[in-house]
């Protein structure tokens, strides 16, 4: 069996023959209701777990859509910067968020260290603000 994948730096590149199994496969899926994924090693099927499977078909579905897909782990700590760049802000914006308790931050030395969940939760949180100021703005409009 030939792979069309190729992984170069933890990279994966999802050639056309891939994409075309992808959308091949969600269209066999149609309108079905999803039943979980299995998986079958020395002849015993596990059930992936549910975050594994969001995570599994995530991936499929953007790999039929030609969508990009980057999976990465992430440290439990971020510093101002990346935790600025993953919330959409400015570095200064965030530093006002942590002055004014928005958000939490701790120090370690002389700089600002966030913990990841909550710079995450802080995401959501803000587009979830953001989705319901552009529905309020949309029904007055109508």
């Amino acid at each position: 069996m030939t792979s069309a994948l190729t992984i170069s730096n933890d990279t994966v590149i999802i050639e056309d023959e891939t994409r075309q199994e992808a959308s091949d496969l969600l269209s066999k899926a149609g309108d079905h209701e999803f039943d979980g994924l299995l998986l079958v090693f020395n002849g015993q099927e596990h059930r992936l777990p549910e975050s594994l499977e969001k995570l599994v078909l995530h991936v499929i579905v953007s790999a039929a859509n030609g969508g990009a897909v980057t999976v990465r782990t992430m440290p439990d700590e971020l510093t101002t910067t990346v935790a600025a760049e993953m919330i959409g802000v400015s570095r200064p914006t965030l530093m006002k968020l942590i002055a004014s308790g928005e958000i939490g931050a701790h120090d370690v030395g002389s700089h600002k260290r966030l913990k990841a969940r909550e710079v995450l939760e802080f995401r959501v949180k803000k587009l979830e603000r953001q989705r319901n100021s552009f529905r309020k703005l949309r029904d007055s409009a109508l």
